[in-house]
């Protein structure tokens, strides 16, 4: 029977639209009488009430405002009715009539037979119109195709009749204009359609408002475009009818309003039950409101609101049974709410993006809601709110089979409220699973997820993931919290509880298991806090506390006794602590030192004292701080840690931490490796960059013995006491101090900056190509004595008849010839002379390749100055037999050398003798033994020494014992020489005084300065000396060898 009606009413407005009274051409017509057809149109609308006015065209309007108005085309004499309904296009509105108002107000009602009419605009434009009509008896209202700019509509009227009516509003443009009908009835309507449908609003507003007691209603609101445009449609009536409404495919800037409520207030019975569906699909606008309240007993509304793109949503729905479905929708902001009471509650999101859901809704006293059924799932969500507000009175309340079930959804907003909070629910089995949420940053309680004034509820919560914030907080009494299956992971509190905070009365069961607590962080119970209840459980969670713990230390407070089934993990350094209410980790400090990491595992406590604080480290702070000066490593088999005395110059000087001793870009085991990208350097501890490193260096190493041949064959004969002295200090300074970078040719690990990089060398590399120097210095003197011993023997032997001949005719000739120093004498001397020169650093570094320790933890011992290379190499066998065999007999043996030479005749071993002991008093010739000794004394005690924190004092005791031998014995034979000799072990005995490579102040530095300065200056002016005094002997010499010359010659000349 509806579909008959709608297909009659269909037909009427048809013959409506396609057939007017009166046909008016505002260029082409007359007013004349007898005007109005399409042949003889009027020119003007005049009081006609039905037109077709010609397009295009403009018309004005006189003292009546037609209700029904249409466009006719004078081409083909035809209605432009017949053109197909659609939004007004550009080219179309202007080729519409143009209806312009004269005046602000105008009369319908004479137009109108007394049974009422309709209204029915059609492809006609409407302008600077602001018109208000009241109390028109219309039948229906149908605008459609119309343009409206900058015009102001009212139509106020009612209706007086029992049939159907309709407002229809479609295919329209409006452009700075109100369009607004307010229809009224008293009569009871089968059905009241309404439709607003595919209209272009440019700053606008369309306004439907419909009343009256009963009138079941049809609402489209569809496919319009809003640009800063408004659609309100708002119905009132005293009896709530079946009622459907349909938002479909709206977009635009704009918003949407709908409002449906009973004017009755109060709680009414009917005999049936009415229902509302509200459909809201495929929207894309800024914001949408509705409105509706049905106090009616068993009044419903169905809402399915998906496919939208909103920025802010709002809906106030008060109605007895709510059934509510979003899904898939993208809106900024949306409240749902209930200023009153819902009794029945059936509310399902799914798969929607939601920046911010608030739900609300209101009770009062005395109340029992029958039936809530509340559901989140696989939705992202910024925060969501969902409260219960219960009036002033304290009446109880109750929810009676109510459940909640949030699962599968995404917290990913950053912001400093509750990702979900949860407030006022009672009586409601709540399921929160596999919920993850991250960013929010509420930092007292419960950022991830907070759930308060709970009663008598059951709160399952399983599966979920939290982080950042202080992830779970639940106030619950008499009722059940299950928390399992949980991951809480990276959650700050400012106040207690980081991961998970429960607080319950006596009535409460609380039980939490199967959870991970990962890197919460609170100043008290960093993990969890269960309060206020003695009922509680916790099995078989998984805890690991924070690398920065918290105030207190405690990780879990649980008033049950504890349960032994859980793992805890504290973090590295602290301890774990256990009572009977709580599990905390706490720090060593002023206590000792803990490296493992506290632990509980499934009944098993382990790590729970500190140990002692070892030799040289501070535990008084968080970190054991070592001593300058120190390495430190810690034994995981042993459980000990111990600190070594590093290497000079390869730890820091200052405090530091235990495991971060290393300076200048070393690292490894006693600090003996370079870190990646860097080199061992030559003549200094630093690493250097690989950048840096210069292969051409090795032309420098390699020439630099024949520089120390040429240097030494050309030392004239004499005893070298100054040189002895002098070569003794600049050897031995290095081995006390930082300042100097004089480089002997022993070589030095200083900790001096300067440094050469040839390439890719390890310790023993370095050592080995510094040791070449002086190996290859007296080798090459080895070899050039034993080729200029041959010849020297050789050619005497070739002139021994010659020589004799000479005798007998100059009996000075031979003399002439031993004063001479032949090659074979210069080698001889100058290789002795290296080698003692050089015997102190060749004992320094083979001693340095020998010497080995053993660090707690490693099966092997290491190279002291290289702890990466292990002591078990073939290399060191060959180097201990040299050192065996050459080096420690070498003080013996040159006693054995000097009687030997004693017995010799030759010019060469005279030379030699002299250079050994030439410089000595005749009771002190074996002073260059007791020099060796004590080169070898001092380059044992700089190895060794340095391995231990007794070296400084070994050192000085052994100089301070060389000075007191020297001025007890007074070896040298000159005052001037014993003098030097003093100066240079008094300054050497000063500097080690000093201890400057543990203190150094500024003070401490310049008399260092001055200590070393004072001998190399005495040693510097004594050489300047010799050598003026010998090159002034030897230009004497010359002159009265030239001076002999002559006379000979002359004395020739007059015997012929």
């Amino acid at each position: 029977m509806k579909r008959i009606l709608l297909s009659l009413l269909l037909l009427y407005f048809v013959c409506i639209v396609l057939t007017c009274d009166t046909y008016v051409d505002s260029i082409e017509g007359d007013d004349v009488e007898g005007c109005g057809t399409i042949e003889s149109p009027c020119r003007s609308i005049s009081n006609h009430t039905s037109v077709c006015l010609a397009t295009p065209g403009i018309y004005l309007l006189g003292k009546y405002f037609p209700p029904q108005m249409t466009s006719w085309s004078r081409s083909n004499a035809s209605v432009s009715g017949e053109v197909k309904k659609d939004a007004l296009s550009e080219e179309l509105t202007s080729q519409l009539p143009t209806v312009n108002c004269s005046k602000r107000s105008y009369d319908m009602q004479k137009q109108l037979h007394s049974k009422g009419g309709p209204i029915i605009w059609n492809q006609v434009s409407i302008g600077n119109c602001d018109c208000t009509w009241w109390g028109v008896n219309f039948s229906d209202i149908r605008i459609t195709q119309v343009s409206f700019f900058h015009s102001t509509l009212h139509i106020i009227y009612p209706i007086l009749n029992d049939r159907d009516g309709a407002v229809v509003i479609n295919d329209n443009n409006l452009t700075l204009s109100t369009l607004e009908i307010v229809a009224r009835t008293s009569n009871h309507l089968e059905e009241m359609p309404l439709s607003v449908q595919n209209n272009l609003i440019y700053r606008s507003t369309v306004e439907v408002t419909s009343s009256g007691i009963l009138f079941p209603y049809t609402v489209r609101v569809q496919q319009n475009t809003l640009s800063v445009g408004h659609v309100v449609v708002r119905f009132d009536w005293q009896v709530p009818p079946y009622s459907k409404i349909f938002v479909i495919a709206n977009k635009g800037e704009g918003e949407i309003t709908l409002e449906a409520k009973e004017t009755l207030t109060v709680m009414t019975d009917a005999s049936d039950r009415q229902y509302a569906n509200l459909t809201v699909e495929e929207n894309d606008v800024t914001r949408m409101m509705f409105q509706y309240e049905n106090y009616r007993l068993g009044g419903t509304i169905n809402v399915n609101f998906e496919g939208n793109q909103m920025n802010e949503v709002e809906m106030d729905l008060n109605t007895w049974s709510l059934n509510n479905m979003m899904k898939d929708n993208i809106v900024s902001d949306m409240s749902l709410k209930s200023s009153s009471l819902i009794r029945y509650l059936n509310n399902g999101m799914e798969d929607n993006f939601i920046d911010t859901l608030t739900f609300g809704m209101g009770i009062q006293d005395k109340t029992t809601l029958y039936k809530q059924s509340f559901y989140l799932k696989r939705n992202t969500f910024g925060t969501v709110y969902l409260a219960v507000q219960r009036g002033s009175g304290t009446t109880p309340w109750r929810l009676l089979q109510s459940s909640m079930s949030i699962e599968d959804n995404r917290w990913t907003q950053d912001g400093s409220t509750s990702a979900l909070s949860i407030e006022g629910f009672q009586y409601v089995d709540m399921f929160i699973t596999r919920n993850n949420v991250t960013g929010n940053r509420r930092s007292v309680s419960g950022a991830g997820i907070r759930i308060i004034s709970a009663k008598s509820s059951h709160i399952i919560m399983s599966h979920n993931r939290a982080s950042t914030g202080a992830a779970v907080s639940i106030m619950i009494s008499n009722g059940n919290v299950t928390f399992s299956h949980n991951e809480l992971r990276n959650n700050e509190a400012t106040v207690s509880a980081g991961g998970l905070s429960i607080v319950g009365d006596n009535l409460a069961a609380i039980r939490v298991t199967e959870c991970l607590m990962e890197n919460n962080i609170a100043p008290h119970a960093s993990a969890f806090d269960l309060l206020g209840t003695t009922n509680t459980t916790t099995v078989n969670n998984t805890i690991y506390a924070d690398q920065s713990m918290s105030t207190d230390g405690t990780v879990a407070i649980n008033p049950m006794n504890y349960n032994p089934v859980n793992r805890l993990f504290c973090p590295p350094q602290t301890r774990l602590k256990v009572t009977s209410t709580s599990w905390a980790c706490s720090s060593c400090q002023g206590l000792g030192y803990l490296f493992e990491a506290g632990l509980m595992d499934n009944g098993q406590t382990n790590y729970t004292e500190c140990k002692s604080c070892p030799d040289h480290v501070d535990c008084d702070g968080v970190t054991p701080q070592a001593a300058g000066g120190y390495w430190c490593t810690y034994s995981v088999e042993l459980g000990v840690m111990k600190c070594y005395d590093c290497p000079d110059g390869y730890c820091r000087d200052d405090k530091h931490e235990w495991n971060d001793s290393c300076a200048a870009r070393r690292t490894g085991t006693l600090c003996g490796e370079c870190e990646e990208g860097y080199r061992p350097s030559l003549f200094s501890s630093a690493c250097i960059a690989e950048d840096k490193c210069k292969r051409g260096y090795f032309s420098l190493i390699f020439l630099a013995p024949v520089v120390y041949l040429i240097f030494f064959s050309l030392l004239p004969v004499g005893d070298g006491s100054v040189l002895k002295s002098t070569s003794f200090f600049i050897q031995t300074v290095p081995l006390l101090t930082f300042l100097t970078f004089f480089i002997s040719p022993g070589g030095s690990d200083g900790s001096s900056g300067f440094g050469l990089c040839v390439g890719q060398l390890n310790y023993v590399h370095k050592q080995l190509l510094i040791l070449y120097i002086p190996v290859a210095t007296v080798t090459v003197f080895g070899l050039a004595c034993l080729i200029s011993g041959i010849l020297y023997h050789c050619r005497r032997r070739s002139h021994t008849d010659q020589h004799y001949e000479m005798i007998d005719e100059n009996g000075d000739e031979e003399v002439r010839e031993e004063e001479k120093r032949s090659v074979y004498s210069r080698c001889g001397v100058g290789m002795m002379t290296a080698y003692l020169l050089v015997y102190g650093g060749i004992t320094s570094i083979c001693l340095k390749l020998l010497f080995c320790v053993q660090i707690d933890g490693q099966e092997e011992g290491v190279l002291y100055h290289s702890g990466n290379i292990k002591c078990d190499s073939p290399w060191r066998i060959v180097l201990m037999i040299v050192a065996g065999v050459i080096l420690l007999p070498s003080p013996f043996l040159i006693i054995l050398l000097r009687r030997k030479l004693k017995a010799r005749r030759e010019q060469t071993c005279r030379d030699v003798r002299k250079m050994l002991d030439g410089c000595y008093r005749s009771s002190c010739k074996y002073w260059e033994s007791v020099y060796m000794l004590r080169k070898l004394t001092i380059s044992a005690v700089y190895v060794v020494g340095s391995y231990s924190h007794w070296g400084p004092t070994i050192m000085r005791s052994v100089l301070t014992f060389s000075l007191a031998s020297h001025l007890l014995f007074q070896p040298f034979r000159t005052r001037i020489e014993q003098t030097l000799e003093t100066v240079c072990l008094m300054s050497l005995t000063g500097l080690t005084i000093l201890d400057t490579v543990e203190k150094q102040t500024n003070e401490a530095i310049v008399l260092e300065i001055v200590l070393i300065a004072v001998p190399l200056s005495f040693s510097g002016y004594l050489i300047v000396k010799s050598t003026y005094i010998g090159l002034k002997n030897y230009i004497v010499k010359k002159w009265k060898e030239r001076k002999e010359k002559r006379s000979s010659e002359d004395e020739y000349l007059i015997q012929k």
